[in-house]
């Protein structure tokens, strides 16, 4: 079993002399940081071997009275949230790409920390229960004692649609 960290594969087998083995390695999670003072912009993929997006997120928070928060992927607007000074954290689920990807954030340190802070937004590939269950045909007795856990992992998980993007957007003021 290997766990390989990172874009650097060939230097990570030369640092433990292992044999390459021919993987297909599942991208799971990325962490980034950008910086800007309303736009701040990003390159995702959703799941693996998927579409490269444009992603960028909007905030002015200059306009003291109503703040608001936009998303937009490929130019396009998925998502808006109005009255950002009651609703600074939430999650909300968007459709890319035809699946779902909940989107995460906190912009309490841009509305009310006195020194400059970062937001955080997360955007994770999920399923519902349902659609689950649905891909999965039960047929065959001995597949009603998998736990749920099993069935999801070795039928979605497999397939490399589980991802999580986490972004930390710091405001250049």
């Amino acid at each position: 079993m290997i766990l390989l960290l990172g874009d650097l594969r060939k230097e990570a087998f030369k640092k433990s002399n292992a044999v390459p083995l021919p993987l297909n390695a599942v991208f799971v999670a990325k962490k980034e940081h950008v910086f800007g003072k309303k736009f701040f912009g990003n390159k995702v993929v959703f799941c693996d071997n998927g579409k490269i997006h444009d992603l960028v997120i909007e905030c002015d928070t200059s306009i003291a009275k109503d703040p608001c928060l936009i998303i937009r992927i490929d130019s396009k607007i998925v998502m808006q949230v109005k009255r950002l000074k009651w609703k600074f954290r939430g999650n909300q689920t968007i459709v890319v790409d035809g699946f779902e990807v909940e989107v995460y954030w906190d912009v309490y340190n841009w509305l009310f920390s006195t020194s400059f802070g970062n937001a955080v937004f997360m955007f994770r590939t999920c399923f519902s229960h349902d659609k689950i269950w649905d891909a999965q045909p039960v047929s065959d007795a001995n597949v009603l004692q998998w736990s749920f856990s099993q069935r999801f992992s070795e039928s979605k998980f497999r397939q490399g649609l589980g991802f999580s993007h986490v972004l930390y957007a710091w405001k250049n003021e």
